[in-house]
């Protein structure tokens, strides 16, 4: 029997992909970023052991003439809850697009590194500032400017 994998990002629509964000872009929005990367993971991991799972059922049924009522082992891969698992991974991906595109969007320079590095790659405030050659409380206070202005 033929299956056709997920593809993750791949399967978004062009309108998805290219689509405007129905909410407004806040810190507290981009901060899940980590955590839904790590979710989309997990849904991908229990929707490959569900398919490779075949759901089985036993039914009675009589072969030849007359009824000779045998049991009958099915074996077959309809596990409702996997179009429920492949739209919450589908929802979580286009959320993940949306925080890239936007942190991708960001023209300056320093901003940018510093929302890649926080939210994007997950890196601690201390390790952020680092790289960038600021302070932590730097760090902060240009990161809560920048969303307190957009």
């Amino acid at each position: 029997m033929g299956r056709t994998a997920y593809t993750g990002a791949a399967a978004l629509t062009n309108s998805e992909r290219m689509g405007k964000m129905d909410k407004p872009m806040t810190k507290q929005r981009i901060s899940r970023y980590t955590k839904l990367k790590q979710e989309i993971a997990m849904l991908q991991d229990r929707i490959n052991a569900m398919e490779m799972s075949p759901d089985i059922d036993m039914v009675q049924a009589s072969t030849g003439a007359g009824w000779q009522k045998r049991d009958i082992v099915v074996k077959g891969f309809g596990n409702k809850q996997l179009p429920k698992l492949y739209e919450r991974m589908r929802s979580r991906e286009l959320e993940c697009h949306h925080i890239e595109h936007f942190i991708n969007d960001v023209d300056d320079s320093i901003m940018f590194q510093l929302l890649t590095r926080k939210y994007l790659e997950g890196k601690t405030l201390q390790e952020t500032a680092e790289k960038v050659g600021y302070s932590v409380s730097q760090t902060i206070r240009l990161i809560d400017k920048f969303f307190d202005e957009n």
